[in-house]
């Protein structure tokens, strides 16, 4: 069994606010300093952990479904923390009870946008780690 326990731990949490109250300017614009450092870091892991999860799990599914109702896929990354997947078909899209793919794809994506334009069917699943 794992366990994850993401409590705040007081004893930490008091410690550093009395550490914090007895700081001078200068000690506190470099622990400012460091804490936009370690910030940024997390920013960074989050969008590559973003990014393999994509490229791992969601994208291998989309081509699954694209290859199965012969359309085609565009994707594209737009930064900080968003993908989104175009899926086109000349003659619409039927998602029956046999594509759970696609259908755990529009239940995870944050929007869905679903339009008809130049005699194309479009459903894009817009996907945003923020």
């Amino acid at each position: 069994m794992q366990i994850f326990d993401y409590r705040i731990n007081p004893t930490i949490a008091n410690e550093l606010s009395e550490v914090v109250d007895k700081l001078s300017q200068t000690e506190s614009e470099k622990l400012l300093s460091i804490i936009k450092t370690i910030k940024k870091d997390s920013k960074q892991a989050i969008s590559e952990t973003w990014k393999s999860l994509i490229e791992s799990a969601i994208l291998p599914a989309l081509k699954c479904y694209a290859e199965q109702s012969f359309s085609i896929l565009e994707t594209e990354y737009q930064e900080p923390h968003s993908f989104i997947a175009t899926l086109k078909n000349e003659h619409g899209f039927d998602i029956s009870n046999k594509d759970k793919n696609i259908k755990y794809l529009c239940t995870l994506s944050d929007d869905i946008e679903i339009v008809a334009s130049d005699g194309w069917a479009i459903l894009s699943l817009i996907f945003s780690a923020a």
